[in-house]
């Protein structure tokens, strides 16, 4: 799957379960892509500056353990999800 889609459809996913995803800014450039939770909302903090394969490594794994019974994903998507650790 092309790595641009998937990012894609995994930040779709993650918005549907309920994750709101922010971009890191310029100046948080020496952060990671990561999953937090503030004020029990969880945010998923997303380094615009790494390529498509990087950030959808980070999307699949801030979705891993998420209930994603009611959001379609294609099965390249839940692959990545999976097979992420």
């Amino acid at each position: 799957m092309d790595p641009q889609k998937l990012v894609h459809e995994l930040l779709s996913a993650a918005e549907k379960a309920g994750i709101q995803v922010r971009e890191l800014s310029p100046a948080e450039a020496s952060l990671s892509s990561g999953l937090v939770t503030l004020r029990g909302q969880k945010v998923l903090f997303l380094h615009p500056g790494h390529p498509p394969a990087e950030q959808a490594q980070a999307v699949a794994r801030a979705l891993r353990g998420q209930n994603l019974d009611q959001v379609y994903l294609s099965p390249g998507a839940r692959a990545a999800i999976e097979d992420e650790s």
